[in-house]
């Protein structure tokens, strides 16, 4: 008895290209102020303090625009973290 084929089986097999993401892929771990302040049991305005000059750091700002306060948002890579730690403690 003859098999059955559907159009399914048929079908040549085609490979799928996938696009690379444009820009480098972050491989450490990103932490929010949020997250170090109850990590570490600190306020969260300490935190962004403690690293706010800190080289490495990802800090995103809305454009200033008159009369309008400018926001800021903060991402700690582990790099950093680990770097700030270790000088808090000696």
């Amino acid at each position: 008895m003859p098999t059955k084929t559907t159009s399914r089986e048929t079908l040549p097999a085609t490979a799928v290209s996938v696009a690379a993401p444009a820009g480098p892929i972050p491989i450490e771990r990103h932490f929010t102020a949020t997250d170090v302040a109850d990590m570490w049991k600190f306020d969260v305005e300490t935190i962004r303090r403690l690293f706010d000059d800190e080289p490495g750091m990802v800090v995103l700002q809305t454009p200033i625009k008159k009369g309008k306060r400018p926001y800021r948002t903060i991402r700690i890579p582990q790099t950093v973290l680990d770097r700030v730690h270790r000088r808090l403690q000696r």
